[in-house]
């Protein structure tokens, strides 16, 4: 919750009991106002337009460098509605500054918008902060789970994947 409404932060599935309880949110903290797609992998994207769709009436904002694989295909073809990207040297105007610090973080194929809700010290991440315990999962050392993370680690929609 923040002023003048409810910001999402990185939608999950439109599905009919999640748009209950966004409901049910917004009967008691007033309506959506704002969706922040804030990441350029793929895992947070293909939810994030089918899920603004349900909202219409709410701004959405994507993080900047979005591209899709294996064709860079704009958003509206990959079913977005309108949007608009983020711009990293402006996150102190974006509508929600009076409740929450933005910053943004860019590394190549990475990208994330973080937020910090001001008043409960709320740290909002998608993908910066990990946990890896001093065991792996055996997944983890699976020849085709390093082969499918190392298509992910391209530096643009456009570079080649070196075979090592």
């Amino acid at each position: 919750k923040v002023k003048g409404g409810l910001l999402v932060y990185a939608p999950v599935a439109a599905t009919k009991e999640c748009l209950g309880m966004v409901k049910e949110l917004e009967a008691k903290h007033g309506p959506v106002r704002w969706i922040l797609l804030p990441s350029k992998a793929v895992e947070h994207k293909v939810l994030a337009g089918p899920f603004a769709k349900k909202f219409p009436d709410a701004k959405f904002y994507v993080a900047p460098g979005q591209f899709s694989v294996p064709l860079d295909l704009p958003l509206s073809v990959l079913g977005f509605p309108d949007f608009e990207v983020l711009d990293p040297e402006r996150l102190e105007d974006l509508p929600w500054n009076e409740d929450c610090l933005t910053a943004y973080v860019d590394a190549a194929t990475f990208g994330e918008v973080a937020l910090l809700h001001k008043s409960s010290q709320t740290l909002v991440v998608t993908d910066s902060l990990i946990s890896i315990p001093e065991d792996p999962p055996e997944l983890l050392m699976d020849a085709q789970y390093s082969k499918a993370l190392a298509y992910h680690a391209h530096d643009d929609a456009t570079s080649v994947l070196q075979d090592s």
